[in-house]
């Protein structure tokens, strides 16, 4: 039986791999990376003063940020208005500090003020944890530059915020009142805490207790109640922001 040569169809032989080898694929090259946006330089930046607790860099890169018309994101508000209130120096280090910070920089998740009395040992825990707080030592300094003028500060974000149609949340609030309280200004800290259901945002009981820790601090029984009472209703704000939301 004779071989027809034309009839067979003959494949190159492929090369042997070893163990270990593998073939070779061309690698598709990726999208190049946009630059980053003006924004986007100064939340960086924002964010390098954060870390160490240096007030005055940020809000100097900001008002230059601000000065060139740069768009300004929330976030970058956020992360100011916590650097002047002090925030930014419990969230580095330990377990505690970066518990701080995510209460600081995350939305609240829910809830009432009520209930976060109640996990934490009631109101009447919490006015008496402040008193104990105020008398053993003075809510230490937000930044190691003695010349930061605290209030003035966080009111010139507040203003550039609220003139720049950002709608400030909770975070952003709670940053604006504990100044409001170490200045001892609680007349201001009240008047944002009730401007704060118009936005729709929630207090908690952070909120408060910067207040309630001043009128303590102050030997003022009046103010402290009346800060005591707004713990104690928060159902108007609730019934705002579900009309908010609404």
């Amino acid at each position: 039986m004779s071989l027809n040569p034309n009839a067979m169809e003959f494949s190159p032989a492929r090369p042997q791999m070893s163990e270990g080898d593998e073939p070779k694929r061309k690698r598709k090259k990726g999208k190049e990376r946009a630059p980053p946006t003006p924004s986007q330089l100064l939340m960086r930046e924002v964010g390098q003063a954060c870390k160490t607790n240096d007030a005055l860099r940020g809000l100097s890169a900001y008002r230059t940020a601000r000065d060139a018309s740069t768009p300004i994101l929330p976030q970058t508000f956020n992360s100011l208005l916590a650097l002047v209130s002090g925030l930014s120096h419990h969230i580095q280090g330990g377990p505690e500090g970066a518990e701080a910070g995510a209460a600081a920089s995350a939305p609240a998740s829910g809830g009432s003020a009520e209930a976060a009395g109640k996990e934490s040992g009631g109101v009447a825990d919490a006015i008496a944890a402040a008193a104990a707080t105020s008398a053993a030592a003075a809510t230490p300094p937000p930044s190691p530059a003695a010349t930061l003028d605290m209030l003035g500060a966080a009111m010139e974000l507040y203003r550039d915020a609220t003139a720049a149609g950002v709608r400030l949340q909770e975070p952003s609030y709670t940053s604006l009142i504990r100044v409001c309280g170490a200045e001892g200004n609680v007349a201001e800290g009240l008047r944002l805490l009730a401007e704060m259901p118009s936005v729709g945002a929630l207090p908690r009981l952070r909120t408060f207790l910067p207040l309630l820790e001043a009128c303590v601090a102050s030997g003022d029984a009046d103010g402290a109640f009346t800060v005591y009472d707004l713990i104690r209703k928060p159902v108007a704000v609730k019934a705002n922001q579900q009309a908010a939301a609404g």
